[in-house]
């Protein structure tokens, strides 16, 4: 009987082995969505780490509509922050991330602003 994958499951190992192939430059990505997805905080240490590679060409990324909150987006925060990071554009509409967290999103983004990096957070 075969193995039956699910939907989460299919997206997890999606995710694995998209993350994988972009940490060892074999795959550039410039526009990646995973909205709707079902993305959790396993994801997000895994999608900082890509941030920050110095290998990766993401320019942009569409998180909209997951479960990530506060502390996942802090993880993406600190990909954010590293010189490495090529992305312009991150959407984390229809999250779970406070006020105040929302807040430190849009605090980051005008520091980046401010040093010539022009990156636009929408949450």
């Amino acid at each position: 009987m075969p193995a039956v994958i699910e939907p989460l499951s299919s997206v997890a190992l999606c995710l694995s082995v998209c993350l994988s192939l972009l940490m060892s430059s074999l795959l550039s990505l410039y526009l990646h969505s995973l909205a709707d997805c079902g993305l959790t905080s396993r994801s997000s240490s895994s999608l900082s780490s890509v941030l920050s590679s110095p290998h990766s060409q993401l320019t942009e990324l569409h998180l909209s509509r997951n479960k990530l909150g506060d502390s996942e987006a802090h993880q993406l925060c600190e990909g954010l922050r590293t010189s490495n990071c090529k992305l312009r554009t991150l959407r984390l509409s229809g999250n779970e991330i406070s006020e105040s967290e929302k807040m430190n999103l849009r605090s980051l983004q005008e520091q980046l602003n401010r040093t010539g990096r022009q990156v636009d957070i929408s949450t």
